[in-house]
């Protein structure tokens, strides 16, 4: 149905006004996906519950199984216990998010990670890149409307680590 992906508004003089096609801005909804995921997977306090609350009933309802695996690794490697044990906050600052101009969307990241612990801080770079689809079905959790695919992180190493105090 085509007014199904219009958006409709009434002036002051109730004139119906067609502001937009729902579908016209997909490129600025799949940055906005990506930035969402990589802000939920990737600032972390040092709280186990807060952890596995935002990346396994938020995150990772953005992604496919790829991110599954990324998350699976670093529980592997006991990232998240060392961030609780070591009271670490994890930020992430994104520097710059590229998606292409066709669908399905290919979509990089680049940033700066801040692990802030009691006596110092660390600082990494962060790049990644994923494959954005659609899959036609917003919710409350995946108010965009897309799936991350072929979920990739390309760099991600220590630049500096400074004292604190």
């Amino acid at each position: 149905m085509q007014s199904k992906n219009k958006i409709y508004a009434l002036d002051n003089q109730n004139n119906v006004i067609i502001f937009n096609q729902v579908n016209e801005n997909r490129k600025a909804e799949a940055e906005g996906h990506f930035r969402a995921f990589h802000h939920l997977f990737f600032n972390l306090s040092p709280d186990g519950k807060s952890i596995q609350k935002k990346i396994t009933k938020q995150a990772l309802e953005l992604i496919d199984h790829t991110g599954k695996v990324y998350y699976d690794k670093l529980m592997e490697q006991n990232f998240f216990n060392n961030l609780i044990v070591r009271n670490i906050t994890q930020e992430l600052q994104i520097d710059s998010i590229k998606v292409d101009n066709k669908h399905p969307y290919t979509a990089y990241m680049w940033g700066k990670i801040y692990m802030i612990g009691t006596e110092t801080i660390m600082s990494k770079t962060l790049v990644t890149s994923g494959i954005m689809r659609n899959t036609n079905n917003r919710s409350p959790e995946n108010p965009h409307a897309f799936i991350i695919e072929d979920f990739y992180v390309i760099e991600n190493k220590q630049l500096n680590e400074y004292k604190r105090r």
